[in-house]
């Protein structure tokens, strides 16, 4: 768990690389965890930081697979499908993560998320409000 969160603090602050190290690690190393759909969304978090925006998508379907109505996923995989210029699915999935939670806004999200002190968080925002959430 530790590698896995250490590996999430880089994704958050834009460390992709470090990022992708540490959740791998992390899921090499708890590979049976009874908790693998967090071990997934939080690798899919990673990918996104590194930009790798495939096996962030990869990743977060993985997860929520396990557990569909996990929101943190949802919103790795709307932003993943923005930066994959596939629109009408990224607002597809915005709206299934308002159905969830209905009072997400992106200025919500800045002021909340750990990420929005860095490019991530505004980069992360951006392809949040392109894909259909409100901005406040």
């Amino acid at each position: 768990l530790a590698w896995l969160l250490k590996g999430t603090l880089h994704a958050f602050q834009g460390n992709g690389r470090h990022a992708v190290a540490y959740t791998s690690r992390a899921r090499a190393l708890s590979p049976l965890d009874p908790y693998h759909y967090f071990f997934d969304s939080l690798s899919a978090t990673a990918h996104l930081a590194n930009h790798d925006y495939e096996t962030a998508l990869d990743l977060a379907e993985r997860s929520l697979r396990s557990n569909r109505r996990h929101t943190s996923t949802l919103r790795v995989k709307t932003i993943a499908l923005h930066y994959l210029d596939r629109g009408d699915e990224a607002r597809t999935a915005a709206k299934q993560l308002l159905n969830l939670d209905p009072g997400l806004t992106v200025e919500g999200y800045l002021k909340n998320h750990p990420a929005a002190a860095f490019q991530t968080g505004r980069d992360w925002s951006a392809a949040l409000k392109d894909s259909g959430i409100p901005l406040n």
